[in-house]
């Protein structure tokens, strides 16, 4: 019932000041001229400061939304929301929780007083997200992350690309790397070609350095 809804929500606030700072955030969010609200939101909804742009944000973002709606979630009577808002780079999505539900403003609490202490919720979950960006083949193939890179892109020995009656092709059969820019540290000591020679200044004849 509204009546006892009210009630319940009137005791959470006074026992639980979160309350009171959600809903001059959500206030402040309505009055921002650079989104427009695409959702209707009801008076019991409280509007958190978790967001994430439904377009694709930074893995970071997006990991401490998801980790921090599970264990909002995992505390809650009633479950998270959503509020959407527009802007000109697409679609903002706003966890929201219910002024009632206790244990979802505990838990949102404790979210938030661990991200004003280090940026990330879970370690673990960001580094899997980065992984799986920066690898889009599971590494094997490509790689956008640092050259310290431990995955299988990074860390390969190049082997020449044979093909029919034996012929081979001058680049990596993993990488596709042309065997003139290979590391010499990183070639294959099966390979049947020897190392390739550069000359330089007075027609010395030298091995190329290691890269």
């Amino acid at each position: 019932m509204a009546g006892a809804r009210t009630r319940r929500a009137r005791r959470v606030a006074e026992a639980i000041p979160l309350a009171a700072t959600l809903r001059a955030h959500g206030a402040e969010c309505d009055s921002s001229p650079m989104t427009r609200r695409a959702s209707c939101q009801r008076w019991f909804e409280l509007t958190t400061p978790l967001t994430v742009d439904d377009r694709g944000d930074t893995p970071a973002v997006e990991s401490n939304f998801d980790v921090a709606e599970s264990r909002i979630n995992a505390a809650s009577a009633f479950g998270v929301g959503y509020r959407y808002d527009l802007w000109p780079g697409g679609t903002l999505r706003t966890l929201v929780v219910r002024a009632d539900d206790a244990g979802a403003l505990d838990a949102l609490d404790a979210v938030i007083t661990a991200l004003e202490n280090y940026p990330v919720l879970d370690d673990e979950d960001l580094w899997q997200r980065e992984w799986d960006q920066n690898h889009p083949d599971g590494g094997t193939r490509e790689c956008h992350a640092d050259h310290d890179c431990g995955c299988h892109y990074r860390t390969h020995q190049h082997t020449v690309d044979v093909r029919e009656k034996g012929r081979a092709y001058p680049w990596c059969s993993t990488c596709y790397q042309d065997v003139q820019d290979w590391n010499h540290d990183r070639f294959d000591p099966h390979d049947p070609r020897p190392e390739p020679l550069h000359r330089l200044c007075h027609e010395a004849t030298l091995l190329l350095p290691s890269t």
